[in-house]
Formats: C-alpha cells, sequence, structure tokens
C-alpha cells in the first residue's frame, strides 16, 4: 500500500466531518482532528496523554483545497456543543517528493473573534 493510500485509509477510519466556513457557504470534509499532545510546559493531564491547552493537529488529505492558513472550521459531535477552530499553520508532507497529506495547526475560536 502506498502512503498516500495510508493516510487516506487512516483518515476515513479515524477522521471526524469538519464543516469548512466560506462566503458562499459551508462545505464537509473529513479529516483528523485531535487535541496536540506533547511533553513541555503549559500542558496538562488528560485522559489519553498530556494535553497542550488550546492548539490541535488536523490531518486532511494532499488535495484538499480548503486546508489552508487562516481557514475556519466547525466540528460538531453528537452530545456535544460545536466547536469552532481557525488553522494556524499548513504544511504538506511529502515522501519521496510526492506530498501525501496535509496536516495543520488549529485553534479554537474564542467568543467575540472569528
Amino acid at each position: 500500500m502506498q502512503p498516500e493510500q495510508m493516510i487516506a485509509s487512516a483518515i476515513e477510519r479515524c477522521g471526524c466531518r469538519l464543516e469548512f466556513l466560506q462566503a458562499e457557504g459551508s462545505v464537509v470534509l473529513k479529516a483528523y482532528l485531535n487535541p496536540l499532545r506533547e511533553r513541555a510546559a503549559r500542558t496538562e493531564g488528560g485522559a489519553s496523554g498530556m494535553v497542550r491547552q488550546g492548539r490541535w493537529l488536523l490531518l486532511a488529505p494532499c488535495e484538499e483545497q480548503l486546508v489552508r492558513e487562516g481557514a475556519q472550521f466547525v466540528r460538531r459531535c453528537v452530545g456535544k456543543a460545536e466547536e469552532k477552530f481557525i488553522l494556524e499553520r499548513v504544511e504538506k508532507v511529502c515522501w519521496n517528493g510526492k506530498p501525501v497529506y496535509l496536516w495543520g495547526l488549529a485553534v479554537p475560536v474564542q467568543e467575540g473573534r472569528g
């Protein structure tokens, strides 16, 4: 299996539906979104490890044009309030010179911002 196929399969299995907000409406995209975990200052313990407050990791298909710095999206989960995020940084990840997926850092949008 090629690296891009492995990533696409993982996103399909573990990803969630995110609604990207645009001037002409919204578009739903399946991507992986999870709190960023690291060993550094400003972390706190959580059920699945150390969570840095306010930063999330996003992995998305490489060909997706919606995933860009400054893009806003909404995550809706059953039984939880919707959460709105903005992408601070987005980078392509390549394997043998070929783009495989996009990774990004997202932060929750605070009330009155965005």
